[in-house]
């Protein structure tokens, strides 16, 4: 069956981001005429045709008169900005997806980080409230069971991820679930017999767990007997000392793993990657050419937050939500020399 191409799909093959697809597919003059040229031209080959009910509302969205003050829309990351400035491409991604996206519905948009104050969920509160922020998004917290503090009942917000858990909201996250299983999918349909995880305590917590349910599920379904168990551990017992070791104790002929160092380490320890020993990374960037994973489309899942939240501005739904709803954004594989075919 035929699928239509979405406005990510044509950003893919174009080389471009979304919101730039968005404005050539206008024939907006902010976008260079060769870039707009392009992008056309790739739409058409992948056989991209408007909607013109959706059109129509876009249209609506963008005329609104320019007296008249536009929904404002703010992401709050609780880190304070030395620690987000080019350290956390989790977060980055989130809030590029989300920026591009309400710039493509019309929406003002703007990034809040932590203030540095005693109490900053109530110094939060105040600075929503004095820049006219009409709906907030709150991306995945430092850790589950952080408290921001927010007078929630005056909100409206959806949350991002599985870390708000001081109030119920609306939320959408990355279907770590399903993109553990499509991993495990992966390297077994390339020959790969004894997948191992390493995992982070922390960050598998803050997913509810999800990542470690997966793997094991999915190993007694397909392999039975679980001869590689998961290294669970802290960030300061992830070493390259740790993961040597375990490596040699269990032997895996794969490593599945969310942070590239790992990689590094089994290299520098000896280890021929995509030979001796494959390497799979959870959160792999969509653009990389080094190494095989899962992307997790956190742009689209920003995107996707933007759209849920507009659903509930332009529906007054403030406060706590009565009937929490999830939306869940499936990742994709993406292969990679460390994972070639056995």
């Amino acid at each position: 069956m035929f699928s239509a191409p979405t406005l990510s799909d044509i950003a893919a093959a174009a080389k471009v981001s979304r919101f730039t697809v968005s404005l050539s597919l206008r024939n907006s003059p902010r976008v260079a005429t060769v870039t707009r040229n392009k992008v056309q031209v790739v739409a058409k080959s992948l056989g991209y045709r408007p909607n013109p009910t959706l059109a129509a509302l876009m249209r609506s969205i963008r005329s609104k008169k320019r007296g008249k003050r536009r929904t404002s829309l703010a992401l709050i990351v609780a880190l304070e900005e030395p620690e987000w400035k080019g350290r956390h491409r989790f977060h980055y991604e989130i809030s590029r997806g989300a920026r591009e996206r309400a710039e493509e519905l019309g929406y003002g948009f703007e990034l809040i980080t932590l203030p540095k104050a005693k109490q900053p969920g109530r110094r939060l509160q105040q600075i929503v409230e004095a820049r006219g922020v009409d709906g907030v998004i709150i991306a995945p917290l430092p850790k589950a069971g952080y408290i921001l503090g927010l007078d929630y009942p005056r909100l409206v917000y959806v949350s991002v991820g599985q870390t708000l858990t001081e109030v119920p909201s609306n939320r959408i996250e990355a279907s770590t679930y399903h993109n553990m299983r499509t991993v495990l999918r992966a390297i077994l349909a390339r020959g790969w017999r004894r997948p191992g995880a390493i995992l982070n305590q922390r960050l598998s917590a803050a997913v509810e767990n999800r990542l470690l349910g997966s793997y094991l599920a999915f190993v007694h379904e397909n392999l039975g007997e679980l001869t590689v168990p998961p290294m669970l551990c802290s960030e300061d017992e992830l070493t390259a000392e740790g993961v040597v070791s375990w490596v040699r104790k269990n032997n895996p002929d794969v490593v599945i793993a969310s942070r590239s160092v790992v990689m590094e380490w089994l290299r520098d320890a000896g280890f021929r990657i995509g030979q001796d020993i494959g390497f799979v990374h959870l959160d792999c960037p969509p653009d990389s050419i080094t190494q095989a994973g899962m992307d997790q489309r956190l742009s689209e899942v920003g995107g996707m937050a933007v759209e849920m939240l507009g659903e509930q501005i332009q529906a007054n739904q403030r406060g706590i939500p009565r009937i929490p709803k999830i939306v869940e954004i499936e990742g994709v594989w993406h292969d990679g020399p460390t994972l070639p075919a056995r």
